[in-house]
């Protein structure tokens, strides 16, 4: 994986985590790593594997489907 790839990884990593509003500590306490891994992965010093990449970011994404099921139950 080159540079811009764990950049690219790192940009959306932090925006997803930002979106919810929780910290490095906490992103790393739901995915089972040390804040220091996320800051790295953040700045786009080290990324994981692809596979874990999409795992990460779908933990930290809400889904269409469960944004609109959520939606249902609040009206």
């Amino acid at each position: 994986m080159n540079q811009n790839d764990s950049r690219a990884f790192g940009r959306r990593f932090k925006a997803a985590r930002q979106k919810l509003g929780i910290t490095q500590e906490v992103a790393g306490i739901i995915i089972g790593k040390t804040p220091t891994t996320i800051s790295l992965w953040e700045n786009g010093h080290v990324s994981p594997h692809r596979l874990v990449q999409k795992a990460v970011l779908q933990m930290l994404t809400p889904s269409d489907t469960k944004k609109r099921s959520e939606s249902w139950r609040l009206n």
